[in-house]
């Protein structure tokens, strides 16, 4: 007796769990994401990012080399009216086949353009090209996340999970432009993922973790963003590029051939 008791309750939790499950349908969670998003004027927060995958080898005959690299920095982004400004610094460890390097960069995006900066090796390039209006920095968040997602992939909701002990809900993603079999349909995809991850916190919908696997299920990159500020105040100041003294930005807005300054 006290056996099917014990079954009923447990039958009767579970049925609960599960309707509650059932009412949060993506179109559900979208709408409260772009709900919780809309007096967002400013956000910042930092970043990790951990990537490790193979691709061929320049010597051919098969052969693979793996690629890791590890990174942390910091990402601030201020709206302007509709549009996002972003800033994105990172310092990050990269391993190619053994050969390792550390590189330090920059980049800001200020609506019209995206700036970037790059020191490796003991040599700094910049250049500046249009702003990538689909780009994932500018949807991060809210309305314009949900947008290039559901561009982008096929959806499906996941159960909940909690990263860093907060309630997210869990979003997998399946890129479009890709064959049954798992391939990329364009070699520049090559690296790209098969499925991925993104975790949106339900407290401030901020999507604090984004991971991507490869075909065969393993782990090929996870993006993290830790102590988050919404509606921190930036100086705009932080979102005007100026080249480091000495170098020169090489301008790719007008297409074809790299422009650099000075010239026709």
């Amino acid at each position: 007796m006290k056996l099917m008791r014990c079954a009923m309750v447990c039958a009767c939790v579970l049925g609960w769990n599960s309707a509650v499950r059932a009412t949060e349908t993506l179109e559900n969670i979208e709408k409260a994401c772009v709900e919780k998003w809309k007096d967002v004027k400013s956000f910042s927060a930092k970043m990790t990012i951990e990537m490790e995958t193979e691709y061929p080898s320049p010597m051919g005959q098969g052969q693979k080399m793996t690629m890791k690299m590890k990174g942390d920095g910091k990402m601030e982004s201020l709206f302007k009216g509709d549009t996002p400004q972003i800033r994105v610094e990172m310092n990050m460890n990269t391993d190619a086949g053994g050969m390792q390097m550390s590189i330090k960069s920059l980049s800001i995006d200020d609506g019209e353009f995206q700036y970037s900066l790059e020191e490796m090796m003991g040599m700094k390039q910049a250049k500046k090209q249009k702003s990538n209006k689909d780009g994932s920095q500018e949807a991060f968040n809210g309305k314009r996340m949900f947008e290039q997602l559901k561009k982008d992939n096929t959806l499906k909701v996941l159960p909940e999970e909690k990263v860093d002990g907060q309630d997210c809900y869990v979003l997998e993603t399946s890129p479009k432009n890709k064959n049954r079999d798992g391939t990329a349909t364009d070699p520049a995809d090559a690296m790209k993922p098969d499925k991925g991850r993104v975790y949106i916190r339900k407290s401030d919908a901020v999507s604090v973790k984004q991971v991507a696997f490869n075909k065969e299920g393993k782990q090929i990159m996870s993006t993290s963003f830790t102590e988050v500020k919404i509606n921190p105040k930036i100086d705009e100041s932080r979102f005007v590029f100026k080249a480091p003294e000495g170098v020169q930005v090489v301008d790719k807005t007008q297409g074809g051939m790299p422009k650099m300054p000075g010239m026709p």
